[in-house]
């Protein structure tokens, strides 16, 4: 479990852009959901609309392959003209020794 890897993503939605980005990420977003190592792809909609992504990979290997790989292009191709701006972070997991409850 130690080796799993926690990304965070904004979307911030070109205005009038939503209902496309939606239906794009509807088509995209399962066969990076199907990736090796992919554990959670999820999508999160903030109360001032900036969409989150949180997932979750079974390794930064595994994350790095899905980040090089075609499944990720595709994405990035189709989202991109609906939106202004996606950083994203990748993230360590701290304080684990807490318990299960304290690791996602």
């Amino acid at each position: 479990m130690t080796n799993q890897v926690v990304v965070t993503a904004q979307m911030f939605v070109k205005p009038g852009h939503r209902d496309q980005l939606l239906d794009a990420l509807r088509q995209v977003m399962p066969p990076v959901q199907a990736e090796d190592g992919c554990i959670a792809f999820t999508l999160h909609e903030a109360p001032d609309g900036v969409l989150w992504f949180v997932e979750k990979w079974a390794s930064r290997e595994q994350l790095d392959a899905h980040i090089a790989g075609t499944a990720s292009v595709a994405f990035q191709e189709a989202v991109r003209p609906h939106m202004d701006e996606n950083p994203f972070w990748i993230l360590a997991p701290l304080l684990t020794d807490l318990g299960p409850k304290a690791v996602l």
